[in-house]
């Protein structure tokens, strides 16, 4: 399917979170944008927002037992969406949102990034990203290696990155970047390359100099050293159907029958095994690690895919046509 060029505005990064009070929470951060008719500007505490044209961003800490830290999206309008994220440590400020038309439909995207996990040595960090749609309340989930704002560009772009520990081609750790566009609550492929930068000691003093959480995924990608490929589905696949479609929000899963009629379950959830990862077959292009599109159930549900194997068992990675 051939997209229509899309032409977006420059991404607006939002202000920085701070501490604020949040309706049913111990603790919250949060960030506003006014909106074009906002005087004065929205609040960060308890209520509703003042400004038809607001959005208010903030992570939070319910007070109900055993509730699991959230995101919260409220604006424009009377518009309210919440998902599950990850409270690091406990912080709270550790998350970016930009506010972008991906699409080219007039109304601006969130794409928001939340820290989740940090590793020790070259401090690799994972992010949780969100995409939600600017003409409704659908959620597009994804994980990623090393935000940066620089990772949506001019034209609504997004190039997402991920460390690669076992990457084939190459010795050692592995930056990947792969580009996409958003649209219709997906993401599509570009027709760039798939980009490569192998760890080095001059990739290492450019991370290190880097101040604060956030790094610079496409200039980093933009280095002579950078080799440009494609995806491979994997030398033994098998067919299978997908029966059923599942999302623990922000983890999907899918119910497969192979064509000797034996069943399979594979599924995103962090602990899975074999962990499930898509690919778009036709674009020989892997998509982000926990990719869940907001239409996962209407793009999969009764389709064909290709199914890596490892020996007989499921590797993980499934190919849609």
């Amino acid at each position: 399917m051939l997209l229509p060029l899309v032409l977006a505005a420059a991404p607006v990064v939002l202000p920085a979170p701070t501490a604020a009070s949040f309706p049913e929470s111990l603790a919250a951060a949060c960030t506003v944008w006014p909106g074009a008719a906002a005087s004065p500007a929205p609040p960060l505490a308890t209520g509703p927002l003042r400004d038809d044209g607001a959005v208010r961003v903030c992570k939070a800490v319910p007070a109900a037992d055993g509730a699991r830290p959230g995101l919260v999206v409220d604006g424009p309008g009377d518009r309210h969406v919440e998902w599950d994220a990850t409270a690091l440590s406990g912080d709270l400020d550790d998350f970016q949102v930009l506010l972008v038309d991906l699409d080219g439909d007039g109304r601006d995207e969130l794409v928001v990034a939340n820290r989740a996990a940090e590793a020790v040595g070259v401090a690799v960090r994972l992010w949780e990203l969100a995409i939600v749609d600017g003409a409704g309340d659908g959620v597009t989930h994804a994980l990623v290696h090393d935000w940066g704002p620089d990772a949506v560009d001019d034209r609504g772009r997004l190039l997402l990155t991920e460390w690669d520990w076992r990457d084939p081609e190459r010795a050692g750790l592995v930056l990947i970047g792969r580009e996409y566009t958003w649209k219709g609550g997906r993401l599509w492929p570009t027709k760039a390359p798939v980009l490569k930068r192998r760890l080095d000691a001059q990739l290492e003093a450019e991370r290190a100099s880097a101040a604060g959480l956030y790094l610079t995924p496409r200039r980093t990608l933009a280095h002579e050293s950078v080799t440009r490929g494609a995806d491979t589905p994997g030398k033994a696949t098998a067919k299978a159907k997908v029966l059923g479609v599942s999302l623990e929000e922000p983890f999907l899963g899918l119910h497969l029958q192979r064509a000797d009629g034996s069943l399979e379950t594979l599924s995103a959830l962090p602990d899975a095994k074999p962990l499930l990862r898509l690919g778009d077959a036709r674009a020989a292009r892997l998509f982000p690690m926990g990719y869940a599109p907001a239409e996962a159930e209407a793009w999969l549900l009764g389709r064909t895919v290709r199914v890596v194997l490892d020996g007989a068992a499921a590797a993980g990675p499934v190919w849609v046509d």
